[in-house]
């Protein structure tokens, strides 16, 4: 734990979880996929209840980032442009 309440969770499978004393975090998994998951606003719990926002990093994929909007609209971009 940092001393701003940010903490640091290591897995001894190489995972790793960053949350952010404000709610966010970050995973990291071990095949190289990062997920980003902002603060919660009552905007988007009053939106999407049964999910969170995310974002999607990859950098060893065909689609190196991807969201879903409310709407359940994929937004995505791959690495070849």
């Amino acid at each position: 734990v940092f001393g701003n309440g940010t903490s640091i969770n290591v897995f001894p499978d190489g995972y790793y979880m960053l949350h952010h004393k404000d709610g966010g975090r970050i995973e990291i998994e071990t095949e190289g996929t990062m997920t980003y998951f902002p603060q919660r606003s009552r905007f988007f719990e009053h939106i999407m209840p049964e999910r969170e926002l995310q974002y999607v990093l990859n950098h060893n994929a065909d689609v190196i980032i991807e969201t879903v909007d409310p709407n359940g609209n994929i937004f995505n971009v791959h690495s070849n442009g």
